[in-house]
């Protein structure tokens, strides 16, 4: 009796068992009880894991963002979150008004308008309200409150107290490099 093509495996003659009947058409692993040689140790079943592709999506989206960086193959799983550990965390910018310089916002002075307290100095930066940021440079301060620059990113005007207040501030600060050569 001959089977069709989809039912033989290659490679053998028309007496062979079809796919499908206790395990046939399976390659035989090389390992355990239906291969050859011992069955593998857990270490070398966890080993095995992270070379293989899983099944959900973010293990080879992770692989191939891998590959692509390392210009090879797929990495083991191990080394691809190694390399996603050692990538550098993303870090907020803010642009000052003063000098209009983009630098990180842990570097800034927030400065925030509240509804119910007027403009103060944020040192959180956490505050609720409108906020601007400013360079802990002395030099920025001055022209920020001579140019009314802050007073037009806060959207509103500042009272002679609370002017006062952070021009106090401002001259606290010391100059930097950049202000003393220029």
């Amino acid at each position: 009796m001959r089977r069709s093509p989809v039912e033989r495996r290659p490679g053998t003659d028309g007496k062979s068992a079809f796919l499908g009947v206790c395990g046939a058409g399976r390659r035989p692993s090389g390992r355990g009880p239906s291969g050859r040689g011992p069955a593998p140790t857990l270490k070398q079943r966890s080993a095995e894991a992270d070379r293989r592709p899983k099944a959900s999506g973010g293990v080879r989206a992770r692989q191939r963002l891998a590959r692509t960086r390392q210009g090879g193959g797929f990495l083991p799983l191990s080394l691809v979150r190694k390399v996603e550990w050692m990538r550098r965390k993303h870090v907020p910018q803010r642009t000052c008004v003063g000098c209009r310089k983009v630098r990180p916002k842990r570097e800034m002075v927030r400065i925030v308008r509240t509804p119910d307290q007027g403009v103060k100095i944020d040192q959180s930066g956490k505050a609720s309200g409108r906020g601007a940021y400013l360079c802990r440079d002395r030099t920025c301060w001055e022209k920020a409150l001579s140019e009314k620059r802050l007073e037009y990113a806060l959207k509103t005007g500042l009272s002679p107290k609370e002017w006062a207040t952070l021009l106090a501030f401002g001259q606290s600060l010391e100059l930097t490099d950049e202000a003393v050569k220029g």
